[in-house]
């Protein structure tokens, strides 16, 4: 079955996430804002993630919904960015996605038997064939 495409998050179940959570990141607990709603600072995450998630019968959403607000959280760039792939803030180079939901991702489709194929296959780059007879 096609998964559903992805929905934007209302306005009404942000603010209901926010005020769920005390204006404050569920990862680490710091105040996601000052006094006034920046948007470039808080991010939203589907916990759990949309591609662990069952779609319904009819094929139209997610179990649970996409935008139900009880399974999203507010969270700092930052935090997202550490829970969804797994990336340091400041980290020239991050080691592992361990505990992320891109290695969760990758786990659940290995255990499930789907591979990631590839789209081309590299050209293979023919080599001289030697000659029979004599060195010179």
């Amino acid at each position: 079955m096609k998964r559903p495409k992805r929905k934007a998050i209302p306005k009404w179940v942000k603010d209901a996430v926010l005020k769920r959570q005390g204006m404050a990141c569920a990862e680490c607990g710091n105040p996601l804002m000052d006094g006034v709603r920046d948007p470039n600072r808080t991010e939203y995450d589907h916990r759990p993630s949309i591609l662990m998630r069952m779609v319904n019968v009819d094929g139209t959403d997610y179990h649970p919904p996409q935008n139900d607000p009880d399974h999203i959280e507010a969270l700092h760039k930052a935090c997202h960015l550490r829970r969804t792939v797994g990336r340091i803030p400041g980290a020239e180079k991050t080691v592992t996605t361990k505990d992320s939901d891109a290695h969760l991702r990758k786990k659940f489709n290995l255990l499930e038997g789907r591979t990631t194929k590839r789209k081309y296959k590299w050209p293979s780059k023919s080599f001289p064939k030697k000659q029979k007879g004599f060195r010179t």
